[in-house]
């Protein structure tokens, strides 16, 4: 996966998938990270409060990059469905060589660049939109990313208004 990165407002870093606009879940998390966050300096992790997102929980998990690769240390229920519940405490490339690579990319280019990153991508069927927060560890270092990922169906003719209906709701539990 080659990652074509435009900084844009907010110190974002979009990664150029053809899609610029965030959805409802993942406003609200970058929402929260900015409250957070100092000018110069990315926030630490217990700074996080998750009841700022509690709607997007199942798709929220925490990171860290070691010197072997990243390392899940924590998964939300939809995320830990995906892996089979074998991820937790797992290097990513010990789950999948393919999210590893993927993801790598991404939480490499949040961590290198202190800026959130965010995309989307086609999954066959299915559209996987994501975004990626750098944060501290308890010692200080920027080592940590706070990732969000959501697979869904693409919009189609035929299931068009089920998806708006959905993103609706998600909205209106987002906006709660």
């Amino acid at each position: 996966m080659i990652l074509e990165s435009t900084k844009g407002d907010a110190g974002m870093q979009h990664v150029n998938t053809g899609h610029y606009a965030l959805n409802p879940m993942q406003a609200r998390i970058l929402d929260h990270w900015h409250e957070i966050s100092s000018p110069h300096d990315i926030p630490h992790r217990r700074d996080i409060d998750p009841g700022k997102f509690g709607c997007a929980l199942g798709h929220i998990s925490l990171v860290e990059l070691c010197d072997s690769g990243f390392r899940l240390r924590l998964t939300g229920s939809l995320i830990s469905n995906v892996f089979n519940h074998r991820g937790k405490g797992k290097l990513l490339s010990e789950i999948d060589a393919s999210v590893a690579e993927a993801g790598s990319a991404s939480m490499s280019l949040a961590l290198e660049t202190g800026h959130a990153v965010f995309g989307d991508r086609q999954l066959g069927a299915r559209w996987h939109c994501w975004l990626r927060l750098p944060l501290r560890d308890e010692t200080g270092r920027a080592r940590l990313v706070l990732c969000f990922d959501e697979i869904a169906a693409m919009p189609s003719e035929e299931n068009l208004p089920h998806i708006l209906r959905q993103a609706q709701r998600r909205y209106a539990m987002a906006a709660a």
